[in-house]
């Protein structure tokens, strides 16, 4: 058995037995020591010194014809040859000699350090970053948090096809930090300049050095979870240097009582991002239908299809209905009317007039290609019925804080009244005022503290009888990182159960607030893992390359509008008799459902997006099966 503790030590045997230290280690030891000191250390030179001319003396001894002059003598005059000093044939001269050479080191020395130190200066000076950004239509981005490393890889997919595409990052740590931060957690090789400056985005003589007026977009990242002080502040710099421009400022907010206030300024365009808000409802999505997250992830990122806004005048005067199935690679989720207000899946008979512009799903925008009569609808086709009944279930938290009541205020109206809520915590981790809510929409909530050791979890777990267990931090009492912590060392006793003999299943459902710790828990059977820096990462790359998209995200995350659900298959049409994917969107079309893509059941998945296609081909051929779910954007409570 391979031990990792104290036997993982190597040590030299040899010098443990008889006790002596080698002469390697001794000089190496008295060196270190020397250098430390500087008095001990010039006395070291010159130690050096002598022992290196004594060397030399006995080499010209050893090779020299004739030996002229004394042993000392040849010492002298090799210490001197070292130094380059004149050797002198008397002591008086050697004295002289050995002046002249400490006058000239002094000065020269002096002069040398004087112009050293002012090169050194100067190259620290540049490396603060503190000179003036010239270049335009770049990409701001103000502070510094985790999220910017996907930010930083998403802007480089989708800029694959720009030359010398720019992004400045401001923020108050040093420069020679974020560069050094950035080459280590980014792994890939970014097709972005990255230009890093170092000051307060607070202060707008600061901010300038960073050429916001010549940005083509502006990103303020939040830098503390539990205050958005910094980043108004930010954008209030920003407002007294932005005047009458159209630069989007993306914020990331935690707190939406700024956003009312600060989105009332005129000729200001900003853009909130409510972390918060987004974090919780998809939790919430992910807790009611399994498999959500990982259709969320596959349409924020640039690795897949995009959301894109199109104008197609051959559809004018039609339904929507007819829109959905006019394109073979590409999905239609809503429209943008001629006054730029948003419909996120509208009434299938809506007609479509002049001006109007389709949102659809899609590889590129020049894959966005109307095709007319792409499929004569079946007369066999069932219009499903739409089911509205809640749903029952009994979930598990372990871990609370404030998050949670978030949580269930968006989860508890879709569920029904019979459901059961447990809540197992540490309660040296919890406010109370956390816990002081016991019903939600009717449901009670139960709260049970767990401490000391005596608590049996396994047996606890097992006679639960649990469907859905969600991993929450500790994040009102905790960091980040000791959050973190805990979650996955929780999700590690969960991926224990599992590898027992439980006769139970349970989806596990966990969150990693800080997206270098993800990688810990990709080795655990968590069915589905939320990374919230990296989600808001994507959102925020999203809305820097399309500022108009903020509206329809509004939309899908907001728990009272459309939302992305997944759906039981044979809610549209029969098991095992093979239809297309058009066939789909036009049968879920006729409920005003508009379908983006399928989720199949291909029995133990070993990834989260495995089974997922997103904007399928309309000719895709599909023989559904039980487990077999359709992807649709509709309203929350169909």
């Amino acid at each position: 058995m391979r031990n990792y503790g104290q036997d993982s030590i190597l040590i030299n045997k040899n010098d443990s037995k008889n006790g002596k230290v080698a002469l390697k280690k001794r000089v190496r030891f008295y060196f270190d020591n020397a250098i430390i000191k500087t008095k001990y250390f010039v006395l070291f030179l010159l130690l050096i010194l002598f022992l290196l001319g004594l060397i030399m003396t006995l080499v010209h001894y050893s090779v020299a014809q004739s030996k002229e002059g004394s042993f000392f003598d040849n010492w002298w005059t090799s210490i001197t040859t070292i130094l380059e000093i004149g050797s002198g044939t008397n002591w008086t001269d050697r004295i002289i000699n050995f002046l002249y050479w400490a006058f000239s080191i002094a000065i020269s020395g002096s002069i040398i350090g004087f112009i050293a130190s002012g090169i050194s200066n100067l190259v620290e000076q540049l490396k603060k970053g503190k000179s003036q950004v010239i270049c335009n239509n770049h990409i701001l981005i103000l502070g510094w948090s985790n999220s910017i490393f996907a930010i930083l890889k998403e802007l480089s997919i989708a800029n694959e096809n720009v030359n010398n595409a720019v992004v400045v990052i401001f923020s108050e740590l040093d420069n020679e930090k974020m560069l050094d931060e950035i080459a280590a957690k980014v792994n890939v090789k970014l097709n972005l300049k990255i230009i890093t400056r170092s000051g307060d985005t607070a202060n707008p003589i600061e901010l300038q050095m960073a050429n916001p007026t010549g940005a083509k977009n502006i990103v303020i990242l939040s830098q503390d979870k539990n205050s958005d002080t910094k980043a108004i502040t930010t954008i209030l710099a920003l407002h007294s240097m932005l005047k009458n421009t159209k630069v989007s400022i993306i914020a990331q907010i935690n707190d939406s009582k700024y956003v009312k206030n600060i989105s009332q300024i005129k000729n200001f365009n900003f853009i909130p991002v409510l972390s918060k808000n987004i974090i919780t409802n998809l939790k919430a999505q992910t807790l009611r239908q399994n498999g959500i997250g990982a259709v969320i992830l596959d349409l924020l990122d640039f690795d897949g299809d995009e959301i894109y806004f199109s104008e197609i005048p051959q559809l004018i005067g039609k339904t929507y209905l007819e829109a959905m199935i006019s394109f073979e690679d590409s999905s239609v989720m809503g429209i943008i009317d001629i006054n730029n207000q948003t419909q996120l899946n509208p009434k299938n008979e809506i007609i479509i007039n002049k001006g109007d512009k389709l949102i659809v799903i899609s590889k590129d925008d020049d894959t966005i290609i109307y095709v007319e009569d792409l499929i004569t609808p079946k007369n066999d086709l069932v219009t499903p019925k739409i089911w509205v009944e809640k749903k029952e279930n009994n979930i598990l938290f372990i871990g609370w804080s404030a998050i949670g009541n978030d949580i269930l205020a968006s989860l508890t109206p879709f569920l029904n009244a019979t459901s059961k809520i447990t809540v197992l915590f540490l309660p040296e981790y919890v406010n109370k005022n956390s816990i002081s809510n016991t019903i939600f929409n009717g449901i009670k909530i139960d709260f049970i503290p767990v401490s000391g050791t005596d608590f049996n979890f396994e047996a606890f777990i097992e006679n639960g009888q649990f469907k859905e267990i969600m991993i929450i931090g500790y994040t009102d009492m905790l960091s980040i990182p000791e959050a973190d912590t805990l979650t996955l060392l929780e999700m590690l006793k969960l991926d224990n159960l599992k590898q027992s003999d439980l006769a139970i299943q349970f989806r596990v459902i966990a969150e990693i607030l800080d997206s270098s710790k993800a990688n810990l828990a990709e080795f655990t059977e968590t069915e589905e893992l939320i990374i919230s820096d990296n989600l808001v990462a994507l959102l925020m790359s999203q809305l820097t390359e399309n500022p108009d998209l903020n509206f329809v995200f509004n939309d899908l995350f907001d728990s009272d509008g459309a939302s992305i659900n997944i759906f039981p298959i044979e809610r549209y049409v029969e098991l095992n008799k093979e239809i297309s994917f058009a066939d789909l969107v036009y049968t879920a079309g006729k409920i005003n459902q508009s379908a983006i893509g399928v989720k199949l059941e291909s029995g133990k998945v070993s990834s989260h997006t495995e089974g997922v296609f997103l904007n399928p081909n309309k000719k895709m051929k599909i023989t559904p099966k039980s487990g077999d779910q359709l992807i649709v954007i509709s309203s929350s409570i169909d």
